[in-house]
């Protein structure tokens, strides 16, 4: 299945700003490695409007998900974690697999009767 990882963060914890930019390359650093073996895509990142921001990297959800559980990125995770407020993460279903699983979700609501 086609995914995201989307990490989410507000401002940098006050003390921790150089930590903070630091972070960026670390986090180009390790999931940059992870893009040119194919792993997934280069991390992509997005400031908001009134504050806060989102890296992303795009791959196979599995292959993904068994990245997400190795002590490396775990550490780079934790990091994140101690140096921003509201940090955290999730998986979201892109492509083709966004088609799979609506139709997926309409086959179960049929058998529910609920459309």
């Amino acid at each position: 299945m086609k995914a995201a990882l989307m990490v989410h963060f507000r401002e940098p914890v006050p003390g921790r700003e150089k930590l903070a930019l630091d972070y960026r390359a670390d986090v180009d650093e390790y999931w940059g490695k992870l893009a040119a073996d194919g792993k997934c895509t280069f991390p992509e990142l997005f400031f908001g409007s009134v504050g806060g921001g989102v890296w992303m990297v795009k791959g196979d959800l599995e292959t993904l998900e068994e990245v997400v559980r190795t002590p490396a990125a775990q550490t780079l995770l934790y990091k994140g974690g101690l140096l921003f407020r509201e940090f955290g993460y999730e998986f979201y279903l892109t492509g083709e697999s966004v088609d799979e699983y609506i139709l997926r979700y309409k086959e179960i609501a049929k058998g529910f009767g609920l459309i």
